[in-house]
């Protein structure tokens, strides 16, 4: 299992991402509205689609984090069990 300071790094790294896909979003939207085709409306659901993901991801590290200690129980009791498991085998 990843550490928690692991996580915690993928957060950071997702909010970094995650302005820049804002911007990226804001960007479409002044290219559609100044150029309404079907191009720049492509552009646009491409970026907010990608902002979706990333949000997404950062919600889901985000859970990780703040239950990090149980999600570390539970992985260490399975690894108990597979191994009370293997040597019964």
């Amino acid at each position: 299992m990843k550490s928690l300071g692991t996580f915690k790094s993928i957060a950071t790294r997702l909010k970094k991402q995650i302005v820049i896909a804002k911007e990226a979003v804001v960007e479409c939207e002044k290219n559609y509205n100044g150029n309404p085709c079907t191009r720049t409306l492509s552009a646009l659901g491409l970026a907010e689609k990608k902002l979706a993901v990333l949000e997404e991801k950062l919600g889901n590290a985000t859970e990780m984090i703040e239950h990090y200690d149980f999600y570390q129980w539970c992985w260490e009791k399975e690894q108990d069990e597979a191994i009370a498991y293997a040597s019964r085998i």
